[in-house]
């Protein structure tokens, strides 16, 4: 189990629950998963809107008609 598990099956979550999510299942600290969630969104894994870290794999609509 890691981060981006924690997210898919809680998705849309918000950061504070991403924090104690992963404390209890990662025993992560909270400026670990912010470091790791910001890595994510760089790298345009994950999208964070609104303070909502949200995975975009299964969110990118298709612009094909």
């Amino acid at each position: 189990l890691d981060l981006l598990d924690l997210i898919w099956e809680n998705e849309p979550v918000r950061s504070g629950c991403l924090v104690e999510l992963a404390g209890k299942k990662l025993g992560w600290k909270k400026s670990t998963v912010y470091t790791v969630v910001k890595h994510l969104v760089d790298k345009k894994i994950i999208k964070n809107e609104d303070g909502n870290p949200v995975e975009e794999a299964f969110n990118n609509e298709s612009n094909d008609a």
